[in-house]
C-alpha cells in the first residue's frame, strides 16, 4: 500500500524520480547515498590507522628470531613501501 503510494507520488515529486519509483527501497537507497558522502570523508583517516597497525605488525615480524631471512626481507620491503607512501 505505502509502496504504491510512493510510486504514484514519484510523478508529482521533483528531483531524482528514479529512486522514488522503487518505493521504500528507493528512499532507503537515497538515504544511503546521502550518508555515504560523510563516510567517504573518514576513509583517509582509517587508511592512516591501518597503515600504522600494519607497520607495527611488520616491525614485530622482523624482530622475531624464528622467522626466516626471506620473510624478514619481504617484511622490510613492505615497510619501505608504506614509508614511501607516507612521505608523499
Amino acid at each position: 500500500m505505502i509502496s504504491t503510494l510512493l510510486a504514484q507520488a514519484a510523478d508529482v515529486i521533483p528531483g531524482p524520480t528514479a529512486l522514488y519509483t522503487y518505493g521504500p527501497m528507493g528512499i532507503v537507497l537515497g538515504w544511503f547515498m546521502w550518508r555515504a558522502e560523510k563516510i567517504f570523508s573518514k576513509i583517509s583517516d582509517l587508511g592512516h590507522r591501518i597503515d600504522g597497525l600494519t607497520k607495527a605488525m611488520l616491525m614485530d615480524l622482523i624482530s622475531r628470531d624464528n622467522i626466516g631471512p626471506h620473510t624478514k626481507q619481504l617484511a622490510r620491503e613492505a615497510l619501505a613501501k608504506i614509508e614511501a607512501r607516507d612521505e608523499r
